[in-house]
């Protein structure tokens, strides 16, 4: 029996140094947790004398707290940690900034472009030790689970911060530690919140999914540019992107977000472009004639991205990315009075708009359908130019500065099929050198006959003329042109030609009737019925179109207009209407 009480008395006075030890390295001398007013969470009392875990939940806020240099408060609701089985339950954690040192901070000009706000309702954690809790800078985790996570990010470039050297992810997150190793990190149905406190703007991601696998954070990995937030792999999905344009007139939405970083992809779907009003009710939000866009494209890849420029230099990178089936419609009331015009709306001017710096060396773009609608004051109806099966692709889309200094062209080449007719090919060059002029050169091709009688549906409401004949065999156009204006050359081949100008008909304002002494007139002494004459060589015409308002493409179409009315002798000022 003395023995047995030896034994027992022994295991007791292990038991008790192991605490005394334990409870001794959890100490904080010094540091007094920040009171929790700005959480909704609030730490559960300890149990008994000899709980461990509301020192436990102090060591870990002075490690965040130092971590952070003092910008940063962690808070728990409860903690539950399994010392024997290495795992450790948080539930309703949060990571809040200390308002009073960011303060300081913006005095010293020294708070960062980013303040984060982290809420989650629970998380798991398998694999930690007291090593881990206990030393102050190495951490190796098997597992780490994160249940709705709701990340708050407020973004404010912060200009007169003091000038710092360029760092690394690695080097702005280890300020306290020298290693991180986590097996596996996986975040159940989060949410990320990004706020411009400066523009009153946020953008929200819903339902986001991450599994990162052998996560290691340390001296050796900070460059290594095959891994993606430090991860061997990783796969992240985004769903529900949506945000009001600027003007309120759009919402845009992306419906999933998907990265696969270990085979250097990102895929987005259902990428949506909705006007918020209808073709009349847009009419009534907007002072002066523009554009109403409605886009749609199921898919976009992006191929062979660079993660590491990415998450260390908040730069897209990929060597290509495609496009597959997308339908863009445009729509233009001209019996809106004339606005000022957009000089920063040409493509790559929209480029250098893009906050995001970027550069992806060829983009592929598959089975685009474009439909351009115009409701003209002159005729009370509606024209539409559609193109379909538009494939083609783009090479060196970038805004980014280096880039453009060595490539100083965005070049297009694509082909469709016009009016569901003819194949007609483009050809755009993009001078990134002088983007802010907007310059740029073009090629604009037809090469099938087709029967002209067939083109009426854009002729009468858009040129008041109907085609009573003819065969057009060709249009070829080369302009070159900047915000201002566009000029160039002009060849169009086409056969026995006859045209009847059209007028609005007083008893009926929607409909068109023919000028009957004018039309005679023009197809006996106006017109030039072919291009080009018998005998004779084909008739090139020099254009020049000075811009009134419309887009890019709009200052395309015009000036080959110009063209157009000039080589059959028609008067130039349709082409202003």
């Amino acid at each position: 029996m003395k023995k047995l009480t030896v034994v027992f008395l022994g295991i007791g006075l292990m038991a008790l140094s192991a605490y005394l030890y334990v409870n001794y390295s959890l100490s904080t001398p010094g540091f007094t947790p920040a009171q929790a007013r700005d959480s909704s969470f609030r730490a559960k009392p300890s149990e008994s004398f000899i709980d461990l875990k509301p020192k436990l939940i102090l060591k870990l806020q002075q490690l965040v707290k130092e971590g952070s240099n003092g910008l940063y408060n962690l808070y728990f609701h409860e903690l539950k940690p399994d010392i024997l089985n290495s795992k450790l339950t948080i539930s309703r954690a949060s990571l809040i900034p200390d308002t009073a040192v960011m303060i300081e901070l913006q005095k010293l000009n020294q708070l960062p472009d980013e303040i984060f706000r982290i809420e989650a309702d629970s998380i798991w954690i398998d694999g930690l030790g007291l090593n881990d809790v206990l030393s102050k800078d190495v951490i190796d985790i098997t597992t780490v689970r994160i249940l709705q996570p709701t990340i708050n990010v407020y973004s404010e470039k912060r200009t007169n911060n003091q000038k710092q050297e360029s760092k690394t992810l690695y080097q702005r997150l280890m300020t306290q530690l020298k290693h991180i190793g986590i097996g596996k990190l996986i975040i159940h149905n989060g949410t990320l919140v990004s706020h411009n406190p400066g523009k009153n703007k946020s953008t929200k991601f819903n339902d986001i999914t991450v599994n990162l696998t052998n996560i290691l954070i340390d001296s050796t990995t900070q460059f290594d540019r095959q891994r993606f937030l430090f991860a061997k792999d990783a796969e992240i999905t985004l769903k529900d992107y949506t945000v009001r344009t600027a003007n309120n007139l759009y919402s845009f939405n992306v419906g999933t977000i998907s990265i696969q970083a270990t085979r250097h992809l990102l895929v987005a779907k259902n990428i949506l472009l909705q006007p918020r009003y209808n073709k009349a009710e847009f009419q009534k939000h907007i002072p002066a004639q523009k554009e109403r866009y409605k886009i749609s494209i199921p898919s976009i890849e992006l191929k062979t991205t660079d993660w590491w420029n990415l998450v260390n230099n908040e730069t897209l990178e990929a060597e290509y990315a495609q496009i597959k089936k997308a339908d863009v419609q445009v729509y233009l009331d001209r019996r809106k009075p004339l606005g000022p015009m957009n000089f920063k709306g040409f493509p790559h001017q929209l480029f250098m708009k893009i906050p995001l710096k970027f550069h992806i060396e060829k983009l592929k773009v598959n089975d685009l359908d474009l439909v351009y609608e115009e409701f003209s004051k002159l005729s009370n109806q509606t024209g539409k130019i559609y193109v379909n099966n538009f494939s083609g692709t783009i090479t060196n889309l970038t805004n980014i500065p280096g880039v453009m200094k060595e490539s100083k062209t965005t070049t297009v080449s694509a082909s469709g099929n016009f009016m569901g007719l003819v194949p007609v090919v483009l050809n755009l060059q993009l001078d990134l050198s002088n983007y802010k002029s907007g310059a740029f050169t073009a090629q604009l091709k037809t090469t099938k006959n087709i029967d002209g009688t067939r083109l009426n549906p854009v002729s009468e409401p858009l040129g008041l003329f109907r085609v009573k004949k003819g065969q057009l065999k060709t249009i070829i156009s080369n302009v070159s042109g900047d915000n201002h204006k566009a000029e160039g050359e002009v060849l169009m081949l086409y056969d026995d030609l006859h045209i009847t100008p059209m007028k609005v008909d007083q008893q009926d304002s929607g409909q068109l009737k023919r000028k009957s002494v004018t039309s005679f007139i023009a197809n006996t002494f106006v017109l030039k019925h072919e291009n080009p004459s018998k005998g004779g060589q084909p008739r090139k015409v020099n254009v020049s179109y000075t811009r009134k308002s419309g887009t890019f493409f709009n200052l395309i179409w015009k000036t080959t207009f110009v063209g157009i009315l000039k080589t059959i002798g028609a008067p130039e000022r349709v082409a202003n209407q």
